[in-house]
Order: structure tokens, then C-alpha cells, then sequence
């Protein structure tokens, strides 16, 4: 009996304590779980609900005034996607303090004014350029027109020294004659002191004498001499003297020219011997005259001039050996 007794005691115990433990597994649980609805204070059950961030309260998403964009966000999987946050009604106001805070206002401001200040800088840093780029652009411009004034004076300068240099050359040529054809073996100096006596030519009247060119050993033809004298006048008497010496032999006395002048001479002699070559048969002799080529025929007692294509002589105009013109020539009858 008192075993008996002892059972149903113990069966009873262990009810209780089991019935102990299931309610304290059930009130975990609930712990564990979503809460009573924020809205409507019902369990939350298994029901779609929403955690909002800063309160930690739980509401049913039906209970929600904005409750279909909320279905449509569970819809979309976003209640409860990492990152994404919500916020209830009551938390506004607490998210606007957070947002704006007077500190952060301050440095918004801060930041707005330094912006403000740096578009200000640079809209006068930009001014600043183009009026540098302008001024640089302008004195570019002067700059290269002062440059091409200076480069068309220093060619006038130079085209004026050039021409002073060239009437210098030739006022000091005036006063020269060149001897062609005198051997190398004469020293130049005493063979013009020799031969002025003979020339009835006062040796005073000349200044200087000096070979022209370098002498090379295969060299056939003498080197010219150059004699130099006071005045033209001295220099014409000397060349007429000399070219009329007996005993000159195969030297002869010119008029020292430019070189340009020595390339018309040239071209002159190259058109006589032309002329001779097609007229061999015609018994004409051609001789230089004043720059001209002339022509006597049958050793008749005047100078003709020529045809500039054919060389033969016309009838129009001729001089006399002499000096008398019987046409209208106006050409010396002097050998030059």
C-alpha cells in the first residue's frame, strides 16, 4: 500500500516536471521567435512581417500603410536581404536628426562654399588665360611683323653693301689691265720696269703688279698679269702703248673686267668663231669691235655690221676702218 502509494507520488512528479520543461521550451522559443506585431499587438506567428532597423519591432506587412509596396518587396525576396534596411514611421523623424546633424550641415556648407570659392578661382583663372593668350597672341603677331621689317632691312642693307662693294670693285678695276700670254720666266715687276722706256710710259703711273691664279706644274698657259696704275686714263694709255708694241709678240693688254663682264666677252667670241666657221668660203674676216662683231669684205676699207642668226654683212650700216661712220652704226672703229 504504501509502495503503491509511493508510485503514484513519483508518476506525478515526473508529470509536473515534465509539463515544467515543455512550458519553459515554449516560452524559449517565443523568446527565440518573432514578437507581437507593433500594429495590431497579435503574434507574428509564422505571418510575413518586417524588422525595422533602429526599433527592432516587428510588423505584419498587411498591417503596413504602405503595406503593398512591402508585398511586393517580400515578393522580390528584399525583406530580409543583407544590406537592406528598413525604417519605421516613428523613426523618421530620429533618421532626419541623424541625416541632419548641424555638424554634418556645417561641413556640407563648408564643402558647398569651398566649391563655390574654387569655381570662383577658376572662372578668373580661366579669364586670366585667355587675356595671356590674347596678349601672347598680339605680341606673337608684332613680333613677327618687327621680324620680317628687320629681315627686309638687313636685305636692302646687304643689297646697298653688295652694290657699294660692286662700285668699289669696279672703280679699282677702272685703274687696272690685265697682260695675257707673258712667260713665267719674267719676273713681272722688272718686266714692266723694262718695258715702260720702250713704251714711252712713265713707270710712276703704276702701282702694282702681281700674277693671277696658283701656278701648277701641268699648267700650259701663263698665268695673266695684273699691273695696276693711278688713274683710267694711265690704264688706256698703257693698254693702247702696249697693244701697239712691235715687239710684244703674242702678249696682248686688256681692260681688267668682272667676271660677268668676261662671260659677255666670252659668248662674243664664241658667236665669231661661229660666224668664220659657216662663212669660210665668203672671204669675210670678222673683228670685235666695241663689243659688237663687225665684218670686212674683199679687204674693203670699212667695218660692216653683221646678221645676229647668218653673220653675213649688211648693207645698211658701216664704218670706216678709218673712223668715219658711213652709217648709222654707232660703233668705235678701236680694236679691242
Amino acid at each position: 500500500m504504501a509502495y503503491y502509494s509511493f508510485k503514484r507520488t513519483a508518476v506525478a512528479g515526473g508529470l509536473l516536471f515534465l509539463g515544467c520543461l515543455v512550458a519553459w521550451v515554449c516560452i524559449g522559443v517565443g523568446m527565440s521567435g518573432p514578437g507581437k506585431c507593433g500594429s495590431c499587438a497579435s503574434n507574428i506567428a509564422n505571418n510575413k512581417f518586417l524588422t525595422y532597423y533602429l526599433c527592432h519591432k516587428d510588423y505584419h506587412s498587411s498591417c503596413l500603410s504602405d503595406w503593398r509596396d512591402i508585398s511586393k518587396a517580400s515578393d522580390l525576396d528584399l525583406l530580409n536581404r543583407p544590406g537592406v534596411v528598413w525604417y519605421c514611421p516613428e523613426c523618421v523623424p530620429q533618421l532626419q536628426g541623424y541625416v541632419h546633424a548641424p555638424q554634418l550641415e556645417k561641413k556640407v556648407d563648408k564643402i558647398e562654399g569651398d566649391i563655390g570659392r574654387l569655381g570662383d578661382l577658376l572662372q578668373e583663372s580661366l579669364a586670366q588665360t585667355r587675356s595671356f593668350a590674347e596678349v601672347t597672341a598680339a605680341n606673337i603677331n608684332k613680333a613677327s611683323q618687327e621680324g620680317e621689317r628687320a629681315v627686309e632691312i638687313s636685305e636692302r642693307i646687304a643689297e646697298q653693301m653688295t652694290r657699294h662693294h660692286e662700285k668699289e670693285e669696279e672703280a679699282d678695276r677702272r685703274k687696272n689691265c690685265i697682260i695675257y700670254m707673258l712667260p713665267e720666266t719674267s719676273r713681272p715687276d722688272e718686266f714692266v720696269a723694262d718695258i715702260c722706256p720702250d713704251l714711252h710710259f712713265a713707270y710712276q703711273n703704276v702701282m702694282s703688279v702681281q700674277r693671277l691664279g696658283y701656278k701648277y706644274r701641268n699648267r700650259t698657259a701663263p698665268r695673266p698679269l695684273k699691273v695696276g696704275f693711278v688713274c683710267e686714263v694711265d690704264r688706256n694709255d698703257f693698254i693702247y702703248r702696249f697693244n701697239t708694241w712691235s715687239q710684244r709678240g703674242r702678249m696682248f693688254a686688256k681692260a681688267d673686267l668682272s667676271k660677268a663682264e668676261r662671260d659677255i666677252e666670252y659668248k662674243i667670241r664664241q658667236q665669231k668663231r661661229h660666224f668664220e666657221e659657216i662663212n669660210s668660203d665668203k672671204n669675210i674676216r670678222y673683228k670685235i669691235k666695241g663689243r659688237k662683231i663687225m665684218a670686212v669684205v674683199n679687204n674693203e676699207n670699212r667695218f660692216r655690221q653683221v646678221d645676229e642668226v647668218t653673220g653675213l654683212p649688211l648693207e645698211s650700216a658701216a664704218l670706216d676702218i678709218g673712223g668715219t661712220a658711213t652709217g648709222d652704226t654707232g660703233v668705235t672703229a678701236t680694236d679691242s
